[in-house]
């Protein structure tokens, strides 16, 4: 996967497009990705930054709730937090508790067994110019 740069939306913040290929086939998406920008000039670009301007004011918005965690939930996260050596002040542990529950339920969906079809990252083939005059049986 390669990500490139291909402008900017009307708020002035980058935006990007990725490129995917297949399991080693990182030449070909460098390939694609050095051509994209040689017929662009995305890359070159620069958001347009004025000078002396303060920056926004950043306001952390809780939506309340961090107390209707469960007390499974709370414990997880509080020891996950120690284990990695954070420490975390009250507003950083409510950010925490009330981001938790989404986190651990989209990992969840995360692990169900998919088929092979479903992801083209599992599929690999040789070309045929790989395998010679050897045709499969």
């Amino acid at each position: 996967m390669l990500a490139l740069p291909n402008g900017f939306g009307r708020g002035g913040l980058p935006l990007g497009m990725q490129i995917l290929g297949r399991p080693f086939g990182e030449t070909t998406i460098l390939r694609v990705g050095h051509t994209y920008e040689q017929a662009t000039e995305w890359h070159t670009r620069r958001p347009g930054l004025v000078p002396g301007a303060e920056a926004p004011a950043v306001t952390s918005v809780l939506s309340g709730t961090a107390d209707q965690v469960n007390a499974g939930t709370r414990d997880l996260c509080v020891k996950a937090a120690r284990r990695a050596g954070l420490r975390l002040d009250d507003l950083m542990l409510a950010q925490l508790l009330e981001g938790a529950p989404h986190a651990l339920g989209m990992a969840e969906r995360l692990r169900r067994d998919h088929g092979l079809h479903h992801e083209p990252a599992n599929i690999f083939s040789f070309p045929a110019s790989w395998l010679g005059d050897a045709q499969p049986d």
